[in-house]
């Protein structure tokens, strides 16, 4: 589903997830998460004559923040959300990591989180908007090769109206990373998830995806 509330077929992404110390041991740090969306060839969107070779730019999310340690090992503070000409707002989540890896590996990195989003409007999975409140979420992974192998599991549910349910993402797969020279190279196969508790919708998206860890 699009900002715009247009249903549309992906067909691949690529994304940064940039972290910059201010503090040593992750005390304070800034970070932006961005993502860029491809969709599929049809008709009125890309070029007939290409045919399955053509594509069109989609989408384009952009998160910026800052996080703070104020008690324990790791914390976030506030989370600035704002996607490219499009429901943006502001949002502020806390997070309690669970340290069973590198501080600095995000993508193995296990944490509960609570937040709050008073923001502007979300667009709902019938392309309607609304406007979110609480949220709450789950990373965890485990490894069945330490440093190798292991599966993950993201779910996160986004209320509205404060504390009504409304949208629950998952996003479940499996990891790898069988290089020893490249072990920040990751291989990952997953199945992501979005229910519409109110519309009683669900799309689901199969992906692969390649990421360097540094």
């Amino acid at each position: 589903m699009a900002p715009n509330g247009l249903a549309y077929y992906p067909l691949g992404s690529v994304f940064a997830d940039l972290n910059i110390g201010i503090l040593p041991q992750k005390r304070l740090y800034v970070y932006t998460q961005g993502v860029f969306w491809a969709q599929k060839p049809s008709s009125g969107v890309t070029n007939g004559d290409q045919g399955n070779f053509d594509f069109s730019k989609r989408q384009m999310d952009l998160t910026v923040g800052a996080a703070w340690r104020y008690y324990g090992p790791l914390n976030r503070g506030f989370d600035l959300n704002v996607p490219s000409g499009y429901n943006d707002g502001v949002g502020v989540e806390n997070r309690y990591y669970i340290f069973k890896s590198n501080a600095y590996d995000l993508p193995r990195l296990n944490f509960l989180s609570i937040g709050y989003m008073p923001t502007k409007e979300i667009t709902g999975e019938n392309g309607i908007y609304f406007n979110p409140g609480l949220f709450l979420r789950a990373y965890l992974t485990y490894e069945f090769v330490p440093l190798k192998y292991y599966v993950y599991a993201d779910t996160e549910l986004l209320c509205q109206q404060y504390a009504d349910p409304r949208l629950l993402y998952f996003d479940d797969g499996f990891a790898a990373r069988p290089f020893n020279k490249f072990n920040g190279l990751e291989f990952r196969i997953g199945v992501n998830n979005t229910v519409d508790l109110q519309a009683d919708i669900t799309r689901t998206l199969v992906y692969g995806l390649i990421q360097v860890v540094f």
